[in-house]
């Protein structure tokens, strides 16, 4: 969930009420991260069964894991859920220090990126996750940042724009590669495989001389 919680919580009710109401429903995502949002979702969206706060990879695996189980889920780690008692939220999770952990996605093997890609002209990536600046208006996680290793990030990039080739590709971090140096090795991989895809970054503008434009 970023920025489109409306159209969201209509796909949840939706799902719960006309296609599948056995369905057990979870939101996450950088604008569900607050604890106090988290209650207010779970307490007045009956559709809604979990909420997974920050980042997602160990809190999901846990929650699918526990679930198979036949676990009571509540209380893990960056989850928050309904109970008998009202909402309980687990404790934080660690974020994630090295990104390259996470197994590649952009990958043939990968069916549904390869079927998703067919039926989208767009798609995004992320270098790195983060920001170093505190706006007070945005969502957007501040604090620890984590990073893909620049070879992690050429070969994905090298996939994307010369496999795949999507219209349309936005990379996501919060600032392009996050320091000057990382953006300028990240720009360069881009001119070197891009094949015609339209590429959308957010510029830190200290990093802007003549050089970097």
């Amino acid at each position: 969930v970023y920025w489109n919680i409306d159209s969201c919580l209509r796909a949840a009710r939706t799902l719960r009420r006309h296609v599948r109401p056995q369905a057990r429903i979870l939101f996450g995502g950088v604008q569900v991260s607050s604890r106090t949002y988290v209650d207010e979702l779970l307490t007045c969206h009956p559709e809604l069964d979990f909420v997974i706060r920050g980042e997602g990879e160990q809190a999901l695996s846990a929650l699918v894991s526990s679930l198979a189980r036949g676990d009571d889920p509540a209380g893990s780690p960056g989850l928050s859920c309904r109970t008998a008692g009202g909402v309980m939220h687990g404790p934080d999770a660690h974020p994630l220090e090295d990104l390259d952990r996470i197994p590649p996605f952009f990958i043939p093997d990968n069916k549904i990126l390869m079927q998703r890609s067919l039926a989208s002209p767009s798609l995004s990536y992320q270098s790195y996750r983060g920001c170093v600046h505190r706006c007070r208006y945005c969502a957007y996680p501040t604090g620890a940042i984590a990073r893909h290793g620049l070879p992690r990030c050429e070969a994905d990039l090298a996939f994307i724009l010369r496999a795949l080739r999507p219209r349309f590709l936005r990379i996501l971090d919060a600032h392009l590669g996050g320091t000057r140096e990382r953006a300028m090795a990240l720009l360069e991989i881009l001119a070197q495989h891009n094949r015609g895809t339209a590429v959308q970054v957010f510029h830190e503008p200290s990093h802007m001389d003549d050089e970097y434009l």
